[in-house]
C-alpha cells in the first residue's frame, strides 16, 4: 500500500488489485463505514465486506 489522495472505489480498487496479484486473496474482508472501501474490496476480491466498525461521532 502506498499514500493516496483520494479514498474512492476506484483507488481503493486499485490498490487491492495490486495486492491480489502478490497473493492477497481473502474470503471475507472488514472495513469502516467508508463505501470507497467497501467498494474497493468488492471490486477486487468479489466478496462482500461481513463486519463493519461502527462510526465514531
Amino acid at each position: 500500500m502506498e499514500a493516496a489522495e483520494h479514498r474512492d472505489a476506484d483507488t481503493w480498487g486499485y490498490h487491492l488489485l495490486n495486492a491480489a496479484e502478490q497473493g492477497l486473496d481473502p474470503t471475507h474482508t472488514i472495513a469502516d463505514a467508508g463505501s470507497g472501501l467497501r467498494a474497493g474490496q468488492k471490486e477486487a476480491f468479489g466478496v462482500e465486506c461481513q463486519l463493519h466498525s461502527p462510526k465514531v461521532f
